[in-house]
């Protein structure tokens, strides 16, 4: 349980703004209605995903994982999503975490964030 949540921590700063510098912790809300939806939030992850797997085979390498990690100040939020722990962070495993991170700060279960649920989210990354 402690893994899970540990990946689920380090890859919301991978999906959120604050791992490529935006100017929002959580950047997902696309039609900037105060509200992320599991839509928005997976197809921000999408693009994320394909902008850190630089040579465009389907995974994030342990190069790429590693021009995160400088970009991040050493920080590689990457690599414990990498379950089966065969050095690559494959889309199926990064799409599991996203997905398990959103329903963990979905507290009612209405299938989106709602401004309190991303401060909450927010505040649990600054630990």
């Amino acid at each position: 349980m402690k893994q899970v949540a540990l990946v689920t921590t380090l890859i919301f700063s991978a999906v959120s703004g604050t791992a490529f510098a935006q100017p929002r912790p959580l950047s997902s809300d696309m039609n900037g209605d105060g509200i992320v939806t599991l839509a928005e939030h997976e197809e921000v992850a999408e693009s994320r995903f394909s902008r850190m797997d630089a040579n465009r085979d389907g995974t994030i390498d342990t190069a790429e994982q590693k021009r995160v990690s400088q970009f991040l100040g050493g920080r590689n939020p990457i690599g414990p999503a990498d379950l089966n722990r065969d050095g690559s962070v494959s889309k199926s495993e990064f799409k599991a975490a996203v997905s398990f991170l959103f329903s963990r700060a979905d507290l009612n279960k209405y299938g989106r964030l709602s401004a309190s649920e991303q401060q909450t989210m927010r505040s649990s990354q600054a630990r």
